[in-house]
């Protein structure tokens, strides 16, 4: 029996793009599929394919995860999935468990940016600002595309005072980025609103501080403006 698990094991890790010596591989192979419907003694071909259609499956189930919740542009959360993570976040913050600060980010002069270079390199753009949010900002923050050329972010804060340095390195950070296109420097700023008060709805936290981002806008853009 062990050579026959061994051929069979090796042929699917060879499919899988797995290590066949890895600890564990036995029950990796019976969690997908390998003990499910099959006839004993097990059959070869039918034990392989028992396994490679299971393996098949759930890697579709988790491409439609991922595009059902991720923005097919930037590759962050998209808006529905962030706005379901931030529910999470304001009910724990209105409960009293933590401080949140939520922040719309719109990018500056962005129809400028898509009509001097083209509109390939405003996606371009686009990704550099989202991956710029996602390094800036932790883990167990919430970032998301809210459409268009603007962000939507959840801060979980130690401090209420912290909100405005978060923000503030946000903006600083991407108005230093160097984004180059066939020898031209492509200028990228953005307009940031946020809001720390949770008073209603999360949808009311989102509409303050979308409120701040047109001030910030009207009163010269690149800066953070709290609600």
């Amino acid at each position: 029996m062990r050579p026959f698990a061994n051929s069979i094991a090796a042929r699917i890790c060879h499919h899988r793009h797995v290590d066949a010596s890895r600890p564990g591989l036995p029950a990796l192979l019976l969690k997908t599929g390998a003990n499910d419907f099959i006839a004993k003694p097990f059959q070869a071909e039918e034990f392989f394919c028992r396994v490679t259609q299971n393996t098949n499956m759930i890697d579709y189930v988790r491409q439609l995860r991922e595009a059902a919740t991720r923005d097919f542009l930037t590759g962050i959360s998209n808006r529905r999935h962030a706005l379901e993570l931030a529910e999470s976040l304001h009910a724990n913050a209105l409960r009293g468990h933590f401080k949140i600060a939520l922040g719309m980010i719109d990018v500056d002069h962005f129809k400028r940016v898509n009509d001097n270079f083209g509109h390939l390199i405003g996606d371009e753009a686009l990704k550099i600002i989202a991956t710029t949010l996602q390094k800036t900002l932790r883990a167990s923050d919430i970032v998301g595309r809210y459409g268009g050329e603007e962000f939507f972010c959840v801060v979980v804060l130690k401090r209420d005072d912290d909100a405005k340095l978060v923000f503030e390195r946000i903006r600083a950070t991407i108005a230093g980025l160097h984004f180059q296109t066939a020898g031209m420097a492509v200028p990228l700023a953005v307009s940031v609103g946020f809001t720390t008060e949770l008073e209603g709805s999360l949808l009311q936290m989102i509409a303050r501080a979308d409120s701040a981002v047109y001030q910030a806008k009207d009163a010269g853009r690149n800066r953070v403006i709290r609600h």
